[in-house]
């Protein structure tokens, strides 16, 4: 059976081993970067538990020496923030392809709850590559729940729906959040009765979202758009290519946006430049470095972000 704990922050880790120890903001996961480590192993802290992603070394990198290096990275971990090593959870970050772009590890499921600005998210350490929510989106959320009050508001590919969390929670009068997996939609179903969001005003669909765009009439005060850089998924009947697809899947969603509206772009894509045709059609602003918080600021950004409005 699984397992089900709230996890709060239960001490800070020690400020002379760590880039950075979060003010009292409400967070319960974030990301530390301890100063021995290099900078290509994140540490994401829970209080009582650990979860780190290797970033695969380039193949200039001898195997058995980036094999070392991890586990001596993990080592330190465990001994600078107390805690055994049963309860740090490794993954390695590699290129994804097809269906092992969500691939399940193996081992037992092992749900927990975290808080972020007293908002309630299920986290999954060990089932999947990624947990559950995206830290680096944090301020993107923020922005989101800041003007949303009594609007529509749209989530592509929603993932887990924390961002939906964030606008039901500042008081959108409705929302709608799209993502072709049946599980995500279920765990962004567990994430709405965590935080008490009516499911009438606040619907979940399962679609592919280029399709669900082309047929959808419905329009929105406030969109967010983050997919992924690349998707072929059997459930599509095409692929997914952010780099030459973006100008398109922009085009769409800026179809369902109101006069006033705004959408929020984000990807994940290195090295990823916005299409010209985005900047002759809308006002689009960059607003990367704005969305990324204090325990994102060191290595390249996490994501790249802009707000897209009509002109």
């Amino acid at each position: 059976a699984n397992k089900q704990n709230t996890v709060q922050n239960s001490r800070p880790a020690p400020k002379r081993a760590v880039k950075f120890v979060p003010p009292n903001r409400g967070f319960s996961p974030y990301k530390n970067v301890p100063m021995p480590l290099a900078p290509r192993i994140p540490i994401i802290e829970n209080g009582l538990y650990i979860h780190v992603q290797e970033y695969a070394p380039p193949a200039t990198i001898d195997p058995g020496m980036a094999h070392k290096r991890v586990k001596d990275a993990i080592a330190a971990v465990s001994c600078v923030f107390e805690i055994p090593l049963e309860r740090i959870y490794v993954k390695r970050r590699e290129r994804q392809r097809g269906a092992k772009q969500y691939q399940k590890q193996e081992g037992e499921a092992f749900d927990m709850v975290v808080k972020e600005q007293g908002h309630k998210f299920k986290v999954n350490l060990q089932r999947y590559l990624d947990t559950g929510i995206f830290l680096d989106h944090r301020d993107v959320r923020q922005r989101i729940a800041s003007e949303v009050k009594a609007k529509r508001f749209l989530n592509l590919y929603s993932y887990t729906s924390s961002a939906t969390v964030y606008a039901a929670k500042a008081g959108a009068a409705s929302s709608v959040s799209v993502d072709m997996s049946n599980s995500y939609l279920n765990w962004s179903r567990h994430n709405f009765e965590l935080n008490n969001i009516d499911l009438d005003s606040h619907q979940l669909v399962r679609a592919d979202c280029t399709e669900w765009l082309r047929h959808s009439h419905d329009m929105f005060d406030c969109i967010l758009l983050d997919p992924p850089s690349f998707s072929n998924s059997k459930k599509m009947d095409h692929t997914l290519d952010i780099s030459r697809d973006h100008g398109e899947l922009i085009t769409l969603t800026m179809a369902r946006l109101a006069e006033q509206g705004s959408l929020y772009f984000s990807t994940n894509k290195r090295g990823f430049s916005l299409d010209a045709s985005i900047d002759d059609s809308y006002d689009a602003k960059e607003i990367t470095r704005e969305t990324l918080g204090p325990d994102f600021e060191r290595g390249r950004p996490a994501h790249k972000c802009w707000i897209i409005r009509h002109r």
